[in-house]
């Protein structure tokens, strides 16, 4: 009895360590829900068991001053990876609060699809072969019509997949996306009519937390977009050319922008 006990013992062990996992990879869009943003709260590698890269892109024709309320834009998501011809992606918006922004609209319904309630776009069946090691696929967004008076922010979460239908073996790459509602040409405070910050000395003054200060020039050129800034902390502006500059800021507690013109000397 003790070796055919032993044998069983042996036999069942095996059987376990042998068992296939339960294949959960979709080839024909994401679940939804997938981005790794703050809303979302998780990532398709919670079934691709996949490793990690950073070879995605999300792209967009919004101008540089930033979008128009209302407006609808192209938006591009990009994977690269080195000898795969299978990929997938799911991406959403989402401002800094975590609630959906804008609305997505397909524009190629071959390769994909809304998904998350349609809060998000993902891949379909017929859109998930890329050429080269290489994968786009665009789609269009609109921007909330009353504006998000706050930064919107673009979550892409990309997988280059081995193609051995499997949920092992693949590489998750995460991209991020910041897009600003637009800005305005001209906009003068002074210092006594500012709540968030005050320029002392070529030195911004941080008063109050803000979620996001941008300085841009007269053609609306970002050149700084700080974020989480908190009361006393000090930017100091010498690394600027002379000329010019505006700053924005925004107030996440009481969800209202600042503004400065400024003169670097």
């Amino acid at each position: 009895m003790k070796p055919l006990y032993a044998i069983f013992t042996i036999i069942f062990g095996l059987s376990i360590l042998f068992y296939p996992k339960e294949i959960t990879s979709f080839t024909s869009g994401s679940p939804g829900g997938k981005t790794g943003s703050s809303g979302d709260n998780s990532l398709c590698n919670s079934c691709h068991y996949a490793g990690t890269g950073n070879n995605a892109t999300i792209t967009s024709n919004i101008p540089a001053n930033g979008y128009v309320p209302g407006q609808t834009y192209t938006i591009t998501a990009n994977i690269q990876q080195s000898g795969i011809s299978k990929f997938g992606f799911e991406v959403t918006a989402e401002e800094n609060n975590g609630n959906k922004s804008g609305t997505f609209m397909i524009t190629n319904n071959l390769e994909t699809q809304l998904t998350n309630n349609n809060k998000a776009v993902t891949h379909t069946f017929n859109g998930t072969t890329g050429q080269s090691g290489n994968k786009n696929w665009s789609f269009d967004w609109t921007a909330p019509s009353t504006g998000a008076n706050q930064p919107i922010t673009f979550y892409g979460a990309f997988i280059a997949a081995n193609g051995d239908a499997q949920n092992s073996g693949d590489i998750l790459h995460q991209f991020s996306l910041d897009v600003f509602e637009e800005i305005p040409t001209i906009v003068h405070k002074n210092n006594s009519e500012l709540v968030d910050f005050k320029i002392i000395n070529n030195s911004i003054i941080i008063q109050n937390p803000i979620s996001n200060l941008l300085i841009y020039d007269i053609s609306a050129k970002i050149y700084c977009n700080y974020k989480n800034l908190i009361q006393g902390q000090i930017i100091v502006l010498n690394n600027l050319n002379k000329g010019t500059y505006f700053i924005k800021s925004f107030n996440k507690n009481t969800k209202t922008n600042s503004y400065k013109s400024i003169i670097i000397l």
